[in-house]
Order: C-alpha cells, then structure tokens, then sequence
C-alpha cells in the first residue's frame, strides 16, 4: 500500500461492514465504543451515509488490542488510543511505509496515572511495561484492507 497516498488523509471510505471486517471488531462492538466515546474523532458523514478511513479501521483495532490487554479504552485510554494512532500515522508520513512500526511500550509515568509511549527497543531500564505490537496490529488491518478492496 503506498501511505504517502493516504497520509494524512485517507481518500478511500467505507461503510461500517467494511469498517468492521477491516479492523477486526464487530459492528456492534464499534457501535458501543462509539457511544461509550472511545473514540474521539470528528464523525465522518451523518446518519445512515456515515464512512470510515483505513486510520479509523487502524484505530479501532488499537482499542481493540487495549482492551483485551484490560487497558481502559475510555477517558484517559481515548487519549493513549489516539495517541497510539498518531504514532502509527507519523511513521507513515515520516517513512512513507508501516514496515519499520514495530511494537510499543507503555510505562506508567512515576506519581501519576498517565501512561508514556517508547518503541519497544528502547524498553531496557528493566521498568514493568505492557507491550503493543502496533506493527502487526497494523499489518493486519491492511491486509484485511487490501483483501477487501481490489
């Protein structure tokens, strides 16, 4: 997939179905995170005509992965979701491919409840963290991505 083209914004949108197939999580499941506000995009569309990017498929498979790693996805865990996102986005326009993404590190930032971000690599202090392979998380959305559309 040549990211130069959708960065930093996607030209290709599609339905929820598409969204839901691409991203990995369930319609239904979107649906609620979006109401619950684990999601904190400008929504694209209105009513029944809404339309979602390869980044929101991206998004939701980050939010996807935190909360089955028991990571809040609301609040504080909107943000890191974004966050997360903007890593990934960054990448994309920076080296105009996800295949150097790799996976991230979150550690908890001393005396607070907020969570720092480092690549992985840089994970050498023997501090706890919680991993997120961001790469591949995003490796599989575009595969489904490309899959679905020729």
């Amino acid at each position: 997939m040549d990211w130069s083209r959708h960065h930093p914004v996607a030209k290709d949108r599609f339905g929820l179905s598409t969204l839901a197939h691409v991203s990995g999580v369930d319609a239904p499941t979107i649906q609620r995170w979006i109401h619950r506000k684990a999601i904190r995009e400008q929504k694209i569309g209105s009513g029944r005509d809404r339309s979602y990017t390869i980044w929101q498929a991206i998004h939701f498979a980050i939010i996807a992965e935190m909360s089955r790693l028991g990571l809040s996805i609301t609040g504080k865990g909107a943000d890191l979701s974004l966050a997360l996102l903007g890593y990934v986005r960054h990448r994309a326009a920076r080296d105009g491919d996800l295949s150097d993404v790799g996976a991230v590190s979150l550690t908890l930032v001393p005396d607070t409840d907020d969570w720092g971000i480092r690549p992985a690599e840089w994970v050498l202090t023997g501090e706890s963290c919680i991993t997120i392979g961001l790469g591949l998380i995003t490796a599989r959305v575009v595969e489904r991505y490309q899959a679905e559309t020729p």
